[in-house]
């Protein structure tokens, strides 16, 4: 099926030929409609994109969320952890050790900071590594209680 401009654009010369000059002039003003009215959408779908960027903020800065996101509850946990992490070509800090978990040893209610061991495996020749680290928490700009974990790691 033809579309209907074009065949609009198909005229005929007193000798009953099809007229190409005005068929090229019609066509153009077709292409050139065309590329306005995209270049308006374009435009339009950039700006409403931004601002929904702009609008989406990330989850530590939404203090409205703060009862949900109390780090030093989160710190005090006992128990051990495993990691969750990706998969890296060059992983820079645990390189290529696997089962990389945090087990909490003590807790600090006055200074307010945990003593934890990390510890990993390598797979290589399956030996374990484990490490002291200290964590304590602080708020990020505009929350009312600590919703970052800092570690001495």
């Amino acid at each position: 099926m033809v579309p209907t401009a074009i065949v609009s654009c198909f005229t005929r010369d007193k000798a009953g030929g099809i007229c190409i000059s005005r068929l090229k002039e019609k066509w153009s003003r077709i292409i050139m409609a065309s590329r306005r009215n995209c270049n308006y959408f374009l435009r339009a779908l950039v700006f409403v994109t931004a601002f929904a960027f702009i609008r989406s903020e990330l989850l530590e800065r939404r203090p409205q969320l703060c009862r949900y996101q109390d780090a030093w509850k989160a710190l005090k946990v006992p128990g051990k952890y495993y990691l969750v992490m990706r998969s890296y070509e060059k992983e820079p800090f645990y390189k290529n050790r696997k089962c990389v978990y945090n087990e909490l040893v003590s807790v600090n209610e006055e200074e307010r900071y945990t003593v934890n061991i990390i510890g990993s495996i390598d797979p290589s020749d399956g030996s374990r590594s484990n490490q002291t680290a200290y964590a304590w928490v602080r708020a990020s700009e505009g929350y009312p209680i600590p919703n970052i974990i800092q570690t001495s790691l």
